[in-house]
């Protein structure tokens, strides 16, 4: 009744479901999950509603967008601002690294460059990321649900503004899970309910946080605005949506599809969030019993929504 499937190529699968069964991706979903279509469609969208859209650093998608993407160097090819360079797609941090030099970057490789964000708000020193779970089980009409928890994964490094000697250190720059576990600094969390410790914490852990050292008017308002970032993300790409999900579907009642993502965010120093990426495959891996905790009760909350039932075959 449900066929959950995590891989990149799911077209094949989606083409061959029965009008009773119900699929944990939406055709189309790619146009925000690689980082180039991301950009795109979100820079698109900045045009219309600059103000709406400004929570998305500035990105070049390379090197279709080169010529301009230079403009922002000196004669030299030297700039005063960090760029953040990532592989188109890319996961767990392989191939990122931050640059002021335009001659680091291969005008042949598929990568997006971006605005380094500069001051984020630090825990205890260190630089972090968050990741949300967004549930969506409809297109048409546009239904989704925000899950109430999730990850804080922090640096292993204390946080030092980017210059010439520091510009390498991974561990103090990139969030990314997959390399700071490696790092001697890491420290695991083996206890759910020990939030203020470890290198991965609870998101809810960090709101209480916020509520406690900027206060709880603050941090509702930093929930809603991702809460809300998150719906403008998939508002971006909503027409491609129902477009993909009509063409490939046209028979059952109801959405044939449901779809966890998981949307990584940056707060700066002012407590303004800022989207890194959205991934489609994230990772339900159970490193920790804090990991273990957190993504049981995502899939758990997303079977109870999707309300598949054992008799659904026989209504068709």
């Amino acid at each position: 009744n449900v066929y959950w499937i995590d891989v990149a190529n799911i077209a094949e699968r989606m083409s061959k479901l029965r009008p009773w069964q119900r699929i944990n991706h939406f055709p189309g979903m790619s146009n925000i999950a690689r980082k180039n279509r991301l950009a795109q469609n979100l820079e698109k969208m900045r045009r219309e509603y600059p103000k709406e859209y400004s929570f998305y650093p500035r990105t070049w998608v390379l090197p279709l967008e080169l010529a301009d993407f230079r403009a922002q160097f000196d004669s030299t090819g030297r700039s005063s601002r960090f760029y953040i360079v990532k592989p188109d797609s890319g996961c767990q941090g392989r191939g990122i690294f931050l640059t002021q030099n335009f001659d680091s970057i291969s005008p042949l490789e598929q990568v997006v460059a971006q605005h380094y964000i500069r001051k984020p708000f630090l825990i205890d020193g260190f630089k972090f990321d968050l990741r949300l779970y967004v549930l969506i089980t409809s297109c048409k009409p546009l239904r989704m649900y925000l899950f109430h928890d999730g990850l804080v994964r922090l640096c292993t490094e204390e946080y030092l503004k980017p210059n010439a000697e520091n510009v390498a250190m991974r561990c103090m720059h990139l969030t990314n899970y997959a390399i700071n576990k490696h790092n001697e600094n890491f420290q695991s969390n083996e206890n759910v309910d020990a939030g203020d410790v470890g290198s991965k914490r609870s998101l809810r852990w960090f709101m209480d946080y916020i509520a406690g050292e900027k206060g709880q008017v603050k941090a509702d308002s930093l929930w809603r605005r991702m809460g809300t970032m998150s719906v403008k993300v998939i508002i971006s790409i909503l027409p491609t949506l129902v477009r993909e999900y009509e063409s490939t579907f046209f028979r059952g009642a109801g959405s044939r599809c449901f779809e966890v993502l998981g949307v990584d965010i940056i707060v700066d120093h002012a407590l303004k969030p800022w989207l890194v990426e959205v991934n489609h495959l994230p990772s339900f891996a159970t490193d920790s019993p804090l990991d273990l905790d957190i993504k049981s009760r995502v899939i758990e909350q997303t079977m109870s929504i999707v309300k598949a039932k054992a008799n659904d075959r026989f209504v068709y």
